[in-house]
């Protein structure tokens, strides 16, 4: 795919607005978020359309779309 999406994060102090390739994965978002200044637990879980996002696999089979809202999750522990 060559187009771009633009996708907004959740649970920082401000909401992040990020553009990412739909075949981009979570790592990728974590690794972009880090990169924009956020702290980015590497295990850090995400949410999108009420479902915890895979890590390894690409953002359009987990049916994150342009405009799509993910939300950081606490993970076990937390």
């Amino acid at each position: 795919m060559n187009s771009t999406i633009t996708i907004h994060i959740d649970g920082y102090q401000s909401e992040d607005e990020l553009k990412m390739d739909p075949s981009d994965t979570l790592a990728e978002v974590k690794k972009k978020l880090i990169e924009k200044g956020a702290k980015v637990d590497p295990s850090s879980r995400f949410m999108a359309h009420g479902r915890v996002l895979e890590e390894n696999t690409p953002l359009h089979y987990q049916g994150v779309k342009d405009r799509s809202r993910l939300r950081k999750i606490g993970g076990i522990g937390n």
